[in-house]
């Protein structure tokens, strides 16, 4: 077939013999591919009887799982439209199925037990189809034949926002990814949650190009890394970033052997990480490669195996063109985009501003420059630039970055101060000994000196007493920093 999407089940088939394997029960498990094909099939037969269609928006909503893999392979399959549902979305006494125009809503069954709302258009993907009484609700189908999924992103502003995907656009973020999955023997672990689309691109791309799977929950992500023995791992900054910390003064043999002694490739780019942690791993002859990328966009930008640049994210994939406008904004267009449209209009003004579409080209609301290679440098977000009172501007990020790798602190967050004369810099609490605060809040305040060459007045640093998180409103559910709240926590608001 010509799209790989369409063609999953038949991949499954053809690399028959290649395995899945998942985690259950606190026991590794094993199917061959050609016995998740026979799964994925006996499904697709029973939830075409009972009526789910190409174009029918299907709810899901579960920890990963077997199921949830066949069920959104078979749903796939069948042309229905996948909406996988955050937990954070997820409420026991709200009528999901009315409030996102579902035909059905599935369930794993540990929230099956919770919903306390009609089960008539509600499967439990943990039990047997036919052992279920559903009736699918009548819904009217408003996805084109090219929309297959929507998937939930936080905007820049940390609300919610739904992104319809495209097939023709998944199809090739998958073709994309194929050089990842060119190693002899590959295998491909996944452990973060499904209801990122990112993710499925993942596990599609294993099936279609004849990868072993292995699906763990976070918990064992470092067991099943040292048994499973993955090639290929995918993962935040912040997992590479905690690897190289805790394996700082570990030889080379150990290293390996924490990764599974079999890895080949490994790849980051959700935020910035940090230069070290892509330099520890490459010392040891473990490549870690850096990308860019967006929801809407899927992948952008990934630096390759043997070419890549330190502080660079790499060249554009292909298939997608890359630009900056007059004031630095990256700019990406794709000759088949990921995102057909957003579910519904977006109405947050700072959503609005910072990502937009127009005459074909996605405003990325990112910072960045390019050398003449083409190679893309990342430099931070337009809405977080600070403007002083004489006029100057000041990037961040790229600051908080390099004053993280050279005092080692957890996170560091650099403001303006209440009257816009100079600048403030927070730090989260992590591991600082209380009577080393001073110390720490001194070597701060040396080292922007040194790095800024002065010219930029410091005048305030502080230790927070806590993590920052979403909990505490520190963080937006994206997990990045909540600026104007971390000023208010510390007593910076303008």
């Amino acid at each position: 077939m010509d799209n790989l999407i369409d063609g999953l089940r038949h991949s499954l088939k053809m690399h028959g013999e290649r395995s899945f394997i998942y985690a259950e029960d606190g026991e590794y498990k094993r199917l061959t591919y050609a016995e998740l094909h026979e799964l994925v099939t006996r499904l697709v037969s029973e939830l075409g009887n009972l009526g789910i269609c190409r174009g029918m928006p299907v709810g899901i909503v579960g920890d990963n799982s077997l199921n949830w893999i066949v069920y959104d392979l078979a749903l796939t399959q069948l042309g229905a439209v996948v909406i996988g549902l955050p937990q954070t979305l997820f409420a026991d006494n709200a009528d999901l199925v009315k409030r996102y125009g579902l035909g059905c809503l599935l369930l794993s069954d540990a929230f099956y037990q919770r919903y306390n709302v009609s089960y008539e258009n509600v499967i439990n993907i943990d039990s047997p189809v036919n052992a279920q009484n559903i009736v699918l609700a009548d819904v009217e189908t408003t996805f084109s034949e090219d929309e297959i999924s929507v998937t939930f992103s936080s905007g820049s502003s940390g609300n919610i926002k739904g992104l319809v995907i495209s097939k023709r656009g998944a199809d090739a973020q998958i073709r994309a990814y194929k050089d990842m999955f060119d190693a002899e023997h590959g295998r491909l672990i996944v452990y973060m949650p499904f209801t990122s689309y990112q993710q499925r691109l993942y596990v599609y791309g294993a099936i279609a190009f004849g990868f072993d799977l292995v699906l763990v929950p976070p918990h064992l992500l470092f067991d099943g890394l040292v048994r499973m023995q993955p090639t290929v791992l995918m993962g935040p900054p912040i997992l590479f970033e905690s690897l190289a910390r805790q394996l700082a003064q570990a030889d080379t043999k150990m290293v390996r052997e924490t990764l599974g002694g079999r890895m080949h490739i490994m790849t980051t780019g959700m935020a910035k990480i940090r230069q070290e942690a892509i330099d520890f791993f490459h010392r040891h002859g473990i490549r870690l490669c850096e990308g860019y990328g967006l929801g809407e966009c899927g992948s952008v930008c990934v630096n390759t195996l043997g070419a890549e640049l330190p502080g660079s994210v790499g060249k554009a994939l292909p298939g997608t063109q890359v630009r900056l406008a007059d004031d630095g904004e990256i700019l990406v267009a794709k000759d088949r985009p990921l995102l057909s449209r957003y579910l519904n209009e977006i109405t947050d003004s700072q959503d609005v501003q910072d990502t937009r579409f127009h005459d074909g080209w996605f405003y990325t609301g990112d910072l960045g420059n390019m050398d003449a290679d083409g190679n893309l440098y990342v430099k931070g977000r337009k809405k977080t630039t600070l403007v002083l009172k004489d006029g100057r501007k000041f990037q961040p990020e790229p600051v908080e970055k390099a004053l993280e790798q050279a005092i080692d602190v957890k996170r560091a967050t650099i403001l303006t101060s209440s009257d816009f004369q100079g600048l403030v810099i927070a730090i989260e609490q992590h591991v600082i000994d209380t009577s080393k605060v001073d110390a720490v809040k001194s070597m701060v305040k040396q080292w922007f000196t040194d790095f800024t060459g002065g010219t930029y007045l410091l005048v305030d640093v502080q230790v927070g007493d806590s993590e920052f998180t979403p909990e505490n409103g520190l963080l937006l559910r994206n997990l990045k920093l909540n600026r104007p709240a971390i000023a208010q926590h510390f007593g910076w608001e303008a």
